[in-house]
């Protein structure tokens, strides 16, 4: 078991409390796909805090149109799709649920293509009907080249209108009008069943109990969760997909690129002790320093993983080099993920006998950094290269 210090906690939380901090709930649109058979299957998981709403009393009205696009890098339009997520949630139904939060829950929405394996763009827009706002995510994605029979299991549930990935196995502990496994097969398997497993003992339920696992684990705080699909005499065994702030953070970066992403947050002591550990004990390492930074055990998601979430995505959509540095390598994106936005930013865009300038300002704690584009190309560097 890899132990951290509890000084750990220490250098990011001062800095989050010197910040005002981003938002707690997630705004992105995640992503995955697989190869089944020698097709494409993807998932977009879209937060329900990115889709355009209007409340009234006690209901929230959801009517936006979804367009997705992939292109190739020389921007031809592969694969196109368009998509109209109409909800009526009442607020009183999510009343009573553990662990639900409205506007943390995603919304998964699939789509089937057969274009070649490759890397493209994925640009995803989403409009209002009612209104002329829109706004539209766009991430490079690499669309797997591995095919598989059977795919990634995902549960999802509903609660009248409100649908949503179940995004831990605890949410299993309370009851909703209906659960559903989505699974992609090239060959259909022969049976599909649900592992229970409680105190060392695990119990095969069938995909049509589903919907009756409250009553199966009432009393249960503890107990693990597999889907089972046997094909041709051979069995695949697989946990579900829990969409959380976690899971995505590893789906995205190694666990070297997770370190020297918190690089920027760790005073040199923590860096170090998490620097020596053994390759395969890096990752736990790294969860155990953001378990001791968890203000509430009992909520799926870490407040503070989440934010740094954020800033190093906001990052890494914002100021990478094509080619050459990712957003978070960047001295933007190092400071952006230490600090957070700047409060205020003033640009020298074509100065005459010098180099491009951007400074950020930082007025809560007295700030201020001057980037340069010093070689032309829209790399912007600090002037000073140090990160205190």
């Amino acid at each position: 078991m890899v132990k951290i210090k509890e000084r750990m906690r220490k250098s990011f939380l001062a800095v989050v409390i010197m910040m005002v901090m981003v938002s707690l709930t997630a705004s992105s649109i995640e992503f995955r796909s697989e190869n089944i058979g020698g097709r494409i299957e993807g998932l977009l998981l879209i937060s329900y805090n990115d889709f355009f709403s209007e409340q009234t009393d006690q209901t929230i009205e959801i009517n936006n149109y979804l367009s997705v696009s992939i292109v190739t890098n020389d921007h031809d339009i592969v694969y196109q799709e368009q998509f109209q997520v109409i909800m009526s949630i009442n607020t009183d139904s999510l009343q009573g649920f553990r662990y639900l939060t409205l506007y943390d829950e995603y919304f998964p929405l699939k789509f089937s293509t057969e274009i070649e394996p490759d890397e493209y763009e994925l640009i995803v827009t989403l409009n209002s009907h009612r209104t002329s706002q829109k706004r539209t995510y766009r991430e490079k994605v690499n669309l797997p080249q591995e095919k598989k029979i059977i795919g990634s299991s995902l549960l999802v549930a509903r609660i009248d209108d409100f649908m949503f990935a179940i995004r831990d196995n605890r949410y299993l502990i309370d009851r909703y009008d209906e659960i559903k496994l989505w699974q992609h097969y090239s060959e259909t398997p022969d049976t599909t069943k649900i592992a229970l497993s409680v105190d060392g003992k695990s119990k095969h339920v069938s995909v049509s109990e589903i919907n009756e696992l409250y009553d199966k684990l009432r009393g249960i705080d503890e107990f693990t969760i597999e889907v089972h699909n046997k094909y041709n005499e051979k069995t695949f065994n697989s946990e579900p997909v829990f969409p959380t702030i976690s899971f995505f953070f590893q789906e995205r970066f190694s666990p070297d690129q997770q370190l020297a992403q918190l690089r920027n947050i760790l005073n040199h002591n923590e860096y170090r002790e998490l620097r020596g550990l053994e390759s395969d004990e890096l990752q736990q390492g790294i969860d155990e320093y953001w378990n001791r930074l968890d203000p509430d055990i009992y909520s799926v998601d870490n407040y503070y993983q989440r934010v740094f979430y954020n800033r190093v995505i906001y990052a890494d959509r914002n100021f990478g080099i094509k080619g050459y540095l990712e957003g978070w390598e960047t001295d933007r994106g190092k400071i952006y993920i230490k600090y957070g936005p700047p409060d205020n930013i003033s640009t020298d865009a074509f100065p005459i006998g010098r180099s491009p300038r951007i400074t950020w300002h930082y007025y809560s704690i007295n700030r201020t950094f001057n980037f340069y584009d010093l070689r032309g190309y829209g790399q912007y560097e600090l002037r000073e290269k140090w990160m205190d």
